[in-house]
């Protein structure tokens, strides 16, 4: 069994699938993707109704793409370039913006930096004058649950 396979099963469990091999978007669709791998041990399950999104002729809003995509990990290094006083600025609106659970997490890398989390705190980076490229702990690769 490769990888991808026990970390589809793994997943399978908690993730809101979809079974609808009808949608125009169902061989990219990562919901679509892990509805294969659900045990028929299962008793219940989150699932998509595909009637709605047959409803919804490709425009799903349930769509999750099944590529994966590169996510920063970890912001306890994040720090070590950027001058003290800018520094403290972003921490300071990063931890207002986040609150202290999720910013911990982000911080020690227990929840990935996505892109859209990734752009905020650029945003907030060049607005206290660091305007070099962000380096988080690690660069993963991985899918967007």
């Amino acid at each position: 069994m490769n990888t991808e396979s026990i970390l589809f099963r793994e997943k399978a469990a908690d993730y809101l699938v979809c079974y609808n091999d009808n949608c125009e978007k169902a061989a990219q669709c990562l919901r679509r993707k892990v509805a294969g791998y659900v045990p028929d041990t299962r008793r219940l399950l989150l699932s998509v109704n595909p009637g709605y999104v047959a409803r919804k002729k490709g425009k799903c809003e349930y769509f999750q793409s099944a590529e994966p995509i590169y996510m920063g990990k970890g912001l306890v290094h994040f720090y070590d370039r950027i001058p003290e006083s800018a520094a403290r600025a972003i921490r300071k609106q990063l931890l207002a913006h986040f609150g202290n659970s999720n910013y911990y997490r982000y911080r020690s890398g227990e929840r990935l930096i996505k892109p859209e989390i990734k752009e905020y705190i650029t945003e907030v980076c060049r607005k206290h004058g660091w305007t070099e490229e962000l380096v988080f702990d690690e660069t993963v690769l991985e899918y967007q649950w």
